[in-house]
Parts: C-alpha cells; structure tokens; sequence
C-alpha cells in the first residue's frame, strides 16, 4: 500500500511538472494576444480567456504541441538529437522545453559568435537562467553583461590560482591519494582481493576533498561534515535549478523558498565559511604585506579588494558558483577517463611506465608535462565529453549574422562541441579511441595540449569566456589518475561495460548503479 502510495504521488508529480513545462513553453515562446485572436477566438474576442489554461487544452495549435514534444525529447535525447542534426558548416536548431538553441560550427559563425557584443550574445544571461543563482547560490546576483559582474573570480581563477598550482601540488596530492585510499578501503568486498565502488560517487568525493584543500586549507578539508555538504551542494544546485527553469515563471517565486529549505548543503557550507572569509579580510586589512594562506579564499580576498571592494557575503556567493563547476566537470571527466583506461587497457602500463620515469616522485608538480597522459585525457574528452555543447550565448536582444541567420531574443546560439570533436573532417579515423593522437603534436605544437581551446577542441569554451580554472581542473583531473594508476589495478565489473551512462538535456551523466572494480597493484609503487 505504501509503495503504490509513493508510486501514485510520484506520478502526480510528474503530470504537474509537465503541466507547468507547457505553460512555460508558452510563456516564451508565445504573443499571447497575436495567437488568441488567430487561434482561439478569431469571431468572440480574446481578452477574457487568452491567459486562461484551459484555452491550451482546447486549442493546441499543431505546430505548437510539435515544439513542445520535441522539447520535451530534448531533455532525454539532447545529446543524441545534436549528433543526428549536425552537418560541418550548417546551422542547425533544436527546442528545448525553454527555447531554441541554434547550433554553429563554421568557422566563420563560431568567430562570429565568440566576437558578438557581450551585451547581445550573453554567456551571464544563460548562465542566470541554467543555475539560477538568485536562487540557488545565496542569493547572488548576476548581470547580464560581462563588465557589470567584475573580473575578480577571472584574475583569481586564471592568473593566482594558475600561478601557484606548483606550490599547491604537494598538499593537493596528499588530500587525493588519502581520500581515494579510504573509500576504496571501504569498498564492496569481490573476489580475489577486488572491491566495488560507484563511480561516479567516487570521483565525486575525491574531486572534492581535493577541491577544499585547493579552495579553503588544509583545516576545512579535514572537516567531514563541511566536505560532505560540499559533496550535496552540486547536486542540489542542479536539481532545484532543473525545477525552476521548467517551471513558469510567475510561480518560481512561490517554489523557490521550498526548494531552499530543502537545500541544506548551501547553508552548512556559508555558515562555516562565513567566519573564515571574515577573518581572511580582517587579517588582509591590517597587514596586506603579511604572510598569505596559499588557496582560493585567500586569492578572493586578495583580489577582491579593488576600488569596489567585495563584501564576504559577495565573495561567498561567487565560491558557491564556482564551486559547482570545479566539482562537477572534474569528476565526470574522472569517470570517463576511467572507463577508457578500462576499454583500452594497453594503455596502463605505458603511462605508468611514464609516471615512473617523468614525473620525479608521485609528490612532484611534473605529472603536468607527461605527453602521453595528457593526450590520453585529451583523447577521453574528445570523445567522451560530459557536455554536448559549448560557447553558450543568449541573445538578449535579437542580433543577425554576417550571412542572415537570425537568433531571436530568449533564444541561444552554441557550439555542438561533442560532434565537432568527432567531425572527419577534422579528425582522422575520428570515432575511433586513440590515446597517442595527440602525442606528436603536443611535441612541437603548444595548442595541442589538454588545457587549452581552439575551433577543433572547444571543450573549455573559446574567446574571453574560456573557463579560468581548466588549468585547476586539468592538474587535478592528472593527479587523480595518475594516483589511481599508480596505486591501483581497475576494471569493469562483469557485464557492465555497456549502459553506464544516461543523457540529461545535452549532458552524460553516468547512472548511479555504474560502478568500477579496485585493487591494490601488487607491484605497487612506494610514495
């Protein structure tokens, strides 16, 4: 009775959801007066009905109830429906349940679209209406145009951080190595010495505990209820922001404050944080020349106090956002490039062949500059990319190209970066795994490394809006591998090489139930 209970308002829940996505699927893509009189009432008048809800029902337009069902198949097919839809050149547009998005890939339209005035083509505005972050990040506020939300968290991100990841190496190490240890200890018991683990779960909690180190020092790293919450807080964010963005916007502010009393992980995080940032400021305030904390927080701080000084409240807003990403990303690129060492074993023992003889000791920052591992990594994203999208851009206003194509306001201009990346024209022998593809190139060609973006290889994003912190990201991705192949055999568990991953909109995501074979190498390696 009580699972058909569960069942019954589990089902009630989806109808609402659905319900509520036609009515935001209207409310953008719609002139409710210009469609009353055409569709609903053409001889009796519209005024007293063309807002009603039950004028959807009795008057679904066809080429109306099409758009919706296709958005509605964008959210479990994007990644799909992007690959069958591509041809090298040619615009292409898709319905989501919001809007269009139109797809470039010339490069002429990708230039086109990366140097469009900031305050036409908007990465903020999309970025306020995928996160939702008055919402979901305490409150923060995000301007539609570049300048107007400063370039603190770029300086930090991808000059001080940058700068000093040398230096962060050694602790960042450290913090990975202990946190893969511990859960692997905590495994699934298998035979001959194996142990199970979800995945995904797995380079969650290790991306993080290495992430708080990197962001917050070595005390709040140690703190297990700070890092758990850290762990939930990604997973919150994109779920009550999925909520509110299928939703109409006229009931976002009555779902909203039920969605932050449920999102706990925000609070926990702040309220611990809080008084940490207060001090940093307090601290840089009466001896800005005095020894600094080498993390995150502290660049923040540092770089924040500008003629516009940030408050902490700000600075804890913008780590919130930030944090999100340097969870998130890095640890679906951690599943994928597990997968591939698992499909492509030959690969194991020649990295760890070039860990051993490259990287000077396991403590060292060299495991930057080992050719092969990074074009492994390269060559996992290529084909394995968590996002089947890039360079992202909102038209806040509506802005034509050089050849005509038009991108109306509210709709979204982005590059197809997953079929880009397997485009034969660009790749040789290009859906096929090749670890060393990159290898010769990364010789003598700067541009082939993991880190960095070009019109073939668009998966940080292109021109100014290129994500700050890859190179965080790639150093952390690097180590974990490298901690993984030097400490660890792998594999996949018997009949689970296939269906490990699911499509979200344009995301891959892997299911909960993926999970990965360990083992302590029996040749093991001393640190």
């Amino acid at each position: 009775m009580l699972e058909m209970i569960y069942i019954t308002a589990y089902l009630s829940f989806i109808a609402l959801l659905l319900s509520l996505t036609v009515g935001r699927r209207l409310e953008s893509s719609l002139d409710w007066e210009v469609f009353s009189k055409k569709h609903l009432f053409p001889h009796f008048g519209h005024n007293w009905f063309s807002k009603s809800p039950l004028a959807i029902f009795l008057h679904w337009d066809r080429w109306f109830v099409w758009e919706w069902l296709s958005g509605l198949r964008y959210l479990v097919s994007g990644t799909s429906l992007i690959l069958d839809a591509y041809k090298p050149g040619v615009v292409f547009s898709l319905p989501t349940p919001e809007t269009k998005y139109l797809h470039f890939s010339s490069e002429a339209h990708v230039k086109e679209l990366v140097s469009a005035p900031r305050d036409v083509l908007s990465l903020h505005a999309l970025s306020k209406e995928l996160l939702q972050p008055k919402y979901t990040m305490d409150g923060l506020v995000v301007e539609d145009g570049m300048s107007a939300n400063g370039i603190v968290h770029l300086r930090v991100l991808g000059v001080m951080l940058r700068n000093r990841l040398n230096e962060l190496h050694s602790r960042l190490r450290k913090t990975v190595s202990q946190r893969l240890s511990s859960e692997i200890s905590n495994g699934t018991p298998k035979q001959d010495g194996w142990v199970e683990l979800p995945l995904f779960q797995l380079a969650k909690k290790v991306i993080a505990a290495g992430n708080s180190s990197a962001f917050f020092g070595d005390e709040v790293a140690h703190d297990h209820h700070f890092v758990e919450a850290a762990l939930r807080y990604p997973e919150e964010l994109f779920t009550s922001a999925e909520i509110l963005r299928l939703i109409p916007g006229w009931t976002v502010g009555l779902v909203a404050p039920i969605l932050r009393w449920r999102s706990r992980a925000s609070k926990l995080m702040i309220e611990r944080l809080r008084p940490l940032v207060e001090q940093r400021m307090e601290d840089f305030a009466k001896d800005p020349q005095g020894d600094r904390h080498v993390d995150c927080l502290e660049f923040f701080v540092e770089a924040s106090r500008t003629k516009d000084p940030w408050s902490a409240q700000k600075i804890l807003q913008v780590i919130l956002g930030v944090w999100f990403a340097s969870v998130h990303q890095p640890a679906l690129a951690l599943v994928y490039a597990l997968d591939d060492l698992c499909r492509h074993p030959e690969y194991i023992g020649l990295l760890r062949q070039d860990l051993e003889d490259f990287a000077g000791g396991r403590a060292s920052p060299k495991v930057e500059n080992i050719p092969l591992l990074d074009s492994f990594l390269k060559e996992s994203a290529r084909l394995h990319p968590s996002e089947a999208i890039s360079v992202r851009r909102q038209a806040v206003e509506p802005f034509r190209f050089s050849d005509g194509t038009f991108v109306r306001a509210g709709q979204v201009a982005c590059v197809p970066l997953n079929a880009i990346m397997r485009d034969p024209q660009r790749y040789h022998d290009s859906l096929a795994f090749d670890g060393g593809r990159f290898v010769e190139q990364g010789k003598a060609d700067k541009a082939s490394k993991f880190c960095l973006s070009n019109t073939d290889y668009p998966l940080w994003g292109l021109g100014d809006h290129t994500c700050p912190g890859r190179f965080y990201a790639a150093r952390i991705l690097k180590t974990a591998v490298a901690e993984i192949l030097l400490d660890f055999d792998i594999k996949f568990p018997e009949g689970q090489e296939e269906s490990r991953y699911f499509n979200w909109r344009s995301s891959t995501i892997p299911y909960a139930k993926t999970s990965l074979l360990f083992r302590k190498r029996r040749d093991r390696v001393p640190a």
